[in-house]
């Protein structure tokens, strides 16, 4: 075998072996349903939560994503969810609706809001399969503002839940 044909075969086990390494890190399929907020603070709904549920539902689908999970469209996957149902705790429709998707795990938060200063966010990642947590996350914050919402969760993601994304 000459130069020119070891060489064709070296090239075709380096591109054989990059297809491999990427499916075997390709993370689990995730439906990521968007955040929550839980109020008790006796405050009422202030203007520019619904903006921060989604620019920190946004940043929890990113942060999982840049941890390896493989985040499902959130487009495809909306018609999916009822818009009356609160899914921290509406009692495992979250693992129903991750089933009907064709979602490995499902990925859920919340924030809890005790006060503008006091609040926590909640991060849980359950096995569709099973029903059963994979990994979860709870921090506190302070401040009622993008910043602390957004930094809660991508710190959680990082430092709670990214383990898990490459687990057997």
């Amino acid at each position: 075998m000459g130069a020119k044909g070891l060489g064709t075969i070296l090239a075709g086990v380096a591109a054989a072996s990059a297809l491999w390494a990427g499916a075997a890190w390709a993370g689990p399929r995730t439906m990521v349903f968007d955040m929550e907020l839980v109020d008790t603070s006796g405050e009422g709904v202030l203007p520019g939560h619904a903006d921060r549920i989604e620019r920190t539902s946004e940043a929890f689908r990113r942060s999982l994503a840049e941890a390896g999970y493989e985040v499902m469209d959130p487009a495809k996957t909306a018609d999916a969810v009822p818009a009356d149902v609160s899914i921290h705790n509406c009692n495992g429709c979250e693992i129903d609706i991750g089933r009907e998707t064709g979602a490995q795990l499902v990925a859920t938060g919340y924030v809890h809001k005790v006060s503008t200063l006091i609040l926590s966010v909640t991060l849980e990642i359950e096995d569709v399969a099973t029903g059963k947590p994979v990994a979860t996350g709870v921090a506190d914050i302070r401040g009622d503002n993008d910043r602390a919402w957004i930094h809660g969760v991508t710190w959680l993601v990082k430092n709670r839940l990214a383990a898990a994304a490459k687990a057997p």
